[in-house]
């Protein structure tokens, strides 16, 4: 299946474990801490976070139709 890849650009070595991508990527964003990454899908714009310590959701899948605007983590990182 796909996965989404972390590559350093001034290495080209791969920095840690590929995560499943259960959707075409549109939209991604880290957490300001680096912990977490919001992956926004783009067929229907549904959401889900992953953790990147564990590699696993941190989240169920949220459903696009509750953002009409691109989302991002809130500056403590703490909410979409």
């Amino acid at each position: 299946g796909d996965t989404l890849r972390f590559w350093n650009p001034a290495t080209g070595t791969e920095q840690r474990s590929p995560l499943p991508a259960e959707v075409t990527a549109k939209n991604l964003e880290f957490s300001a801490d680096g912990r977490h990454l919001l992956v926004r899908s783009v067929a229907d714009s549904s959401l889900r976070v992953w953790n990147l310590g564990s590699g696993t959701p941190a989240t169920p899948v949220v459903p696009g139709d509750y953002f009409s605007a691109v989302p991002g983590f809130s500056p403590a990182g703490d909410a979409i």
